[in-house]
């Protein structure tokens, strides 16, 4: 016997499984140099920034950073950043501690070991007055840490250099030991050259001591990189100082700069 089922005995079920999509929060540091143009001068330009950015958004959150121009660095109170075109172009506006404005667009130029590297173009604007910034500037991930204090800043999170110090090798009696240090971004100066014109950081607190070969501390020195990025210590040796091979330690001791540090050996001789 022919059995004929109605068409509504055959059914075909569909489930419909939502998409899953997983989103991870990840640390940045945006760091670079540039200058600024007002008029017919032009100033070194630096910036730093943490950011805060998930994997299935577009736009960062500002943790904290600074923009400098010309040796004096603002802190950034508010900062918007926004990733558009898969992250090939990036925007920033924001508000310096002293009422500065900044604005600016950033197209993606290359990705290296160091991270995405961005030509960063815009204006800031302080008491009406215009001025245009031009930046090279590297968006690099940094290691997500589980606990973070608004007093304590992470050496992951400082600001990474190339400390360079060049010295006198040889010193007689009652003539004058001088060394001298400079602190580059490491983005500017991949050569390590000492006489690099560009890229150097003002301000940087650095220390010394001067150890004789006796292994005593004679002289310790401190202070911060001039406004052309040059810092410069000096001892006079006394007469009839120990004979031999006396140490340098040189070292950066900035809360916003990772520990670098010199050592260098030179030798003092009767006249």
């Amino acid at each position: 016997m022919n059995m004929v089922l109605p068409a509504a005995a055959f059914s075909i079920l569909i489930v419909m499984v939502p998409g899953i999509s997983y989103s991870e929060t990840l640390n940045y540091q945006m760091h670079g140099w540039g200058y600024r143009v007002l008029s017919d001068s032009i100033t070194d330009t630096s910036i730093r920034l943490d950011l805060n950015k998930e994997t299935a958004s577009n736009k960062a959150v500002f943790e904290q950073g600074h923009l400098s121009i010309g040796g004096s660095a603002q802190q950034i109170n508010k900062l918007d950043a926004l990733f558009l075109q898969n992250e090939r172009m990036l925007r920033l506006s924001g508000v310096m501690s002293d009422g500065t404005m900044l604005a600016a667009t950033g197209r993606l130029l290359a990705i290296n070991e160091y991270g995405a590297v961005y030509d960063l173009r815009g204006n800031v604007v302080k008491n009406g007055v215009m001025e245009k910034i031009f930046l090279y500037v590297t968006l690099q991930q940094i290691e997500n840490t589980t606990e973070k204090s608004e007093y304590t800043v992470s050496e992951d999170s400082k600001q990474d250099s190339i400390f360079l110090v060049k010295h006198s090798d040889v010193v007689e009696w009652k003539s004058k030991y001088e060394f001298t240090a400079r602190v580059f971004d490491p983005l500017t100066n991949l050569g390590s050259n000492f006489y690099h014109p560009f890229g150097f950081f003002r301000g940087v607190h650095i220390s010394a001591t001067i150890t004789n070969p006796a292994g005593n501390v004679i002289n310790t020195i401190n202070g911060t990189t001039d406004d052309a990025g040059y810092f410069v210590g000096s001892m006079i040796i006394p007469d009839n100082s120990m004979r031999g091979m006396y140490r340098l330690d040189a070292q950066i001791t900035d809360d916003a700069f990772k520990t670098k540090s010199v050592q260098l050996f030179f030798e003092v001789i009767p006249v």
